[in-house]
């Protein structure tokens, strides 16, 4: 009796160089990457049943060729491949780290139509019209140049084609019912580093505009909300969780460790409340290339 051994996502032969300045995001900029990692792993899998009819509503079906752009460690990339069995999807990753987790994280899964590309979205090296639909989720927040970005996903989409830009806008990132007063000036001075390094938190509000510049048409804009009405606190309790969380702001002196111990404060007042709420919103907004 012979076994035949599962296959492996095929490797694009280009190599994983970052450019100085082309992504404000870096796996190891976190403190705590682990957690920082369960977090988007939790984030990604609470909005995904909503996420995924709307975007099969734009146009994802079974026999879709996906191009994923900021793939990370392959959280959204096992849902995109049980959605288009007939399909292919294409993952692309400019961090090597995070593309070798999403190897590790993928194991079981059919990932024999899937192709793992080390790379940026400013200069894939991919052929030109080969992704029936592109999502770009949580990315254009990180580039200081999203208009390139969106330029070469107009390259990538085949006529007829959609991108899908899932994103944030923090100053409507959500609601706490009862309010964390000193939490809203904390996250603009996480804007204002953010913007520094080269990113906007701030994009959601542009991304319309972002994608006509690019040439794309039929705008669509919606947004995803959750909620601890419908999934229950526990499962928005880690979105929330200030200290690891804001850890890199008190790292670079950004925030001090009295403001932190006065939020950390309010977010107990908050759990101990009778009836406390969380409800988290992000964009998605999506445009089409003329056929």
């Amino acid at each position: 009796m012979t076994t035949t051994a599962a296959p492996q996502p095929t490797t694009a032969p280009k190599p994983s160089v970052a450019v100085p300045g082309e992504s404000s995001y870096t796996a190891d900029v976190h403190p705590d990457l682990d957690f920082e990692l369960d977090r988007l792993r939790n984030q990604a899998l609470l909005v995904w049943p909503k996420e995924v009819r709307l975007l099969q509503y734009l146009g994802l079906r079974p026999d879709t060729d996906l191009l994923e752009v900021g793939s990370g460690p392959g959280f959204v990339t096992g849902q995109l491949l049980r959605e288009v069995p007939q399909g292919t999807v294409t993952a692309l990753e400019l961090d090597a780290d995070l593309l070798e987790r999403s190897r590790h994280n993928l194991r079981g899964a059919d990932t024999s139509r899937l192709t793992l590309v080390p790379g940026s979205i400013l200069d894939s090296g991919l052929p030109a019209d080969s992704a029936d639909l592109a999502l770009v989720r949580m990315v254009l927040q990180h580039l200081p140049q999203p208009e390139a970005a969106l330029a070469e996903l107009h390259r990538l989409v085949r006529p007829g084609g959609r991108v899908v830009v899932t994103d944030v806008d923090d100053h409507v990132w959500g609601v706490l019912d009862p309010a964390l007063p000193k939490l809203q000036p904390i996250l603009d001075r996480r804007n204002e580093l953010q913007a520094v390094r080269g990113g906007n938190r701030l994009i959601g509000r542009r991304l319309g505009r972002l994608l006509k510049a690019a040439g794309f048409t039929d705008i669509t804009v919606d947004a995803i909300a959750v909620s601890s009405d419908e999934l229950g606190l526990d499962a928005l309790l880690p979105q929330i969780d200030i200290a690891p969380r804001l850890a890199l702001l008190l790292q670079e002196g950004i925030v001090t460790e009295q403001e932190m111990a006065e939020l950390l404060a309010e977010r107990e007042e908050f759990l101990a409340h009778p009836d406390p709420a969380v409800l988290l919103t992000m964009f998605v907004v999506s445009g089409r290339k003329q056929g």
